[in-house]
């Protein structure tokens, strides 16, 4: 343990001690973070930072979402008048994977609770397969699947053929067999919008 540590503190030390060019993050409109640079690290430490990230984004969605709920549930504001929060994950794969069932049932948790305080969560990848590769571990699956069936509109754009039998096993229930054949087939801008609890929609 104590070699762990020590190595963690001697090469990533910067990472986890530094000062932020932010002085509050609850002040900010739009808040980006760049995580390139952690793509080439070790793995342990990579899911180390995002859970740190994860965890500061979810305390600062309950900072601005309780007092607006609060305002909402005194008749203060509708929900229009609410201010959001919003999480958007681009190249999602990098967090929604098999290697970081911790980010995964993290995010499972901010989808359940987030909306209860005008909070959202985006995701986007360019392949279902980046975000649920072939994995022995049924649990692993199950969670990201259950991360899918959570989010409430789901577009889906032009996939390779082989990704057939995923689309069908994550969103089973939700898209025809007519539908899973087309998608390989999909042209630049066509793209299914599914609906929970409500209908499909192709589109260009």
């Amino acid at each position: 343990i104590m070699l762990t540590i020590d190595n963690a503190i001697r090469n990533y030390g910067k990472l986890f001690d530094g000062h932020s060019s932010i002085e509050d993050l609850t002040n900010e409109q739009i808040v980006s973070f760049e995580i390139r640079t952690l793509t080439g690290v070790d793995k342990r430490i990579f899911n180390a930072q995002i859970f740190n990230v994860l965890s500061m984004l979810w305390n600062n969605a309950l900072t601005q979402g309780l007092p607006e709920k609060k305002a909402f549930d005194e008749g203060k504001k509708t929900v229009e008048e609410a201010k959001k929060y919003l999480l958007l994950l681009d190249e999602s794969h990098r967090i929604i994977n098999s290697n970081n069932i911790l980010a995964v049932d993290y995010l499972i948790n901010f989808e359940r609770e987030a909306r209860k305080y005008f909070g959202g969560l985006i995701f986007a990848t360019q392949s279902i397969r980046d975000v649920v590769p072939d994995v022995s571990n049924s649990e692993v699956f199950e969670k990201i699947r259950t991360l899918f069936e959570l989010t409430q509109y789901k577009f889906i754009m032009q996939q390779d053929n082989n990704t057939k039998g995923l689309l069908s096993e994550i969103f089973s229930g939700q898209l025809t067999d007519t539908e899973i054949n087309a998608i390989p087939n999909f042209s630049t801008g066509d793209c299914i919008l599914v609906i929970n609890g409500d209908k499909n929609i192709r589109f260009n």
